[in-house]
């Protein structure tokens, strides 16, 4: 055979066979696709495949790796949520009522919580008047319900716990749910109805190593009746600066407290600003006082009072009694909102 023969049976070899050079040129492109794509949308990419983290998913995942056997972390709301004693049942104060931990979850709304309720002697009423978590105040929405509960069948409750609440209060984990309660109930050895009876009872979660809302980050302004009133902060933002205080009650009776500003000073002058709110029985609440910007520049001191009117249900919301806070001096200095 000629060489002219050899170099053309050749060349009709390479065209009966492309695919060698096909298969180079596809993976090229590819890898070419692949380093354009990393390079527009990499850290997406490279989330979804495992190969980084966002900051969130890297935090969600630290959260989840310290929690013990008893809670979970609900990703979408950023609570914590643990799981009820379910071995032990809470009896009121005057033994007439228990309330056992049904369930708890949470969603982007707050804490779902279920409850039952069971009477010890014969038929009893019971008037939610307060939901207390940690002993804060909640703002439930069905919180006024009665509650019919029976010796023989238990009486389920379900309420919300509200996420912005306990965004404000600085909550995503917690030890127990008190409830405050008026109570109209028989005993088995009587047909006398026994009314006013104002009770408590709290439904405890498991904790491995206990847990405490308490803010400890406050300074004592006055103890006066039956109550404790903290100074705890001053945040800012663009247009406002927010005073925080915290107010508890002692008594754990029958008494509610009116709060109202006495006399407020903002670098040696007198401002008028407005607070006002009742304190339940038996619970604690935090609230702040805003201060516009285009009306105080900046805050270099600070002075307080308050009003404090007592009342009971039994005086059907006529104060027995008006208390005047002492004037104290807090810090102001900044911290991040």
């Amino acid at each position: 055979m000629s060489k002219l023969n050899k170099k053309l049976l050749q060349f009709e070899k390479v065209k009966k066979n492309p695919i060698k050079y096909i298969i180079p040129i596809v993976i090229a492109i590819l890898v070419l696709i692949t380093l354009i794509l990393l390079l527009i949308n990499g850290r997406k990419i490279t989330d979804k495949i495992g190969i980084t983290k966002s900051a969130e998913e890297k935090r969600a995942q630290e959260i989840e790796s310290n929690l013990d056997d008893y809670k979970k972390y609900d990703r979408e709301s950023g609570l914590i949520v643990s799981q009820f004693n379910v071995a032990s049942e809470a009896w009121d104060n005057v033994g007439n009522v228990v309330i056992k931990g049904v369930s708890l979850s949470a969603d982007s709304k707050g804490y779902k919580v279920k409850v039952s309720f069971r009477a010890i002697n014969k038929m009893t009423d019971i008037e939610i008047l307060g939901i207390y978590i940690d002993n804060y105040e909640t703002e439930v929405d069905n919180i006024n319900q009665i509650i019919h509960a029976t010796k023989e069948k238990e009486q389920e409750f379900e309420f919300i716990i509200k996420k912005t609440q306990l965004d404000k209060l600085g909550i995503n984990d917690f030890e127990k749910i008190t409830f405050y309660m008026h109570n109209t109930f028989e005993r088995d050895y009587s047909s006398e109805k026994i009314t006013n009876t104002y009770t408590y009872a709290s439904v405890s979660v498991q904790q491995a190593n206990g847990f405490d809302n308490t803010i400890s980050d406050k300074v004592m302004l006055d103890e006066i009746a039956g109550t404790k009133i903290y100074y705890n902060k001053i945040t800012e933002d663009k247009d406002n600066y927010y005073l925080y205080f915290i107010f508890e009650d002692k008594l754990k009776s029958n008494t509610y407290h009116i709060f109202n500003i006495n006399k407020l000073l903002i670098n040696g002058k007198i401002y008028d600003a407005k607070l006002k709110f009742t304190l339940k029985p038996g619970s604690r609440d935090v609230k702040y006082i805003v201060i516009p910007k285009k009306e105080v520049d900046k805050i270099e001191k600070a002075s307080i009072s308050f009003i404090v009117r007592n009342y009971s249900i039994e005086s059907n919301g006529k104060v027995t009694a008006t208390y005047f806070t002492n004037q104290k001096d807090f810090s102001t200095k900044i911290k991040e909102s």
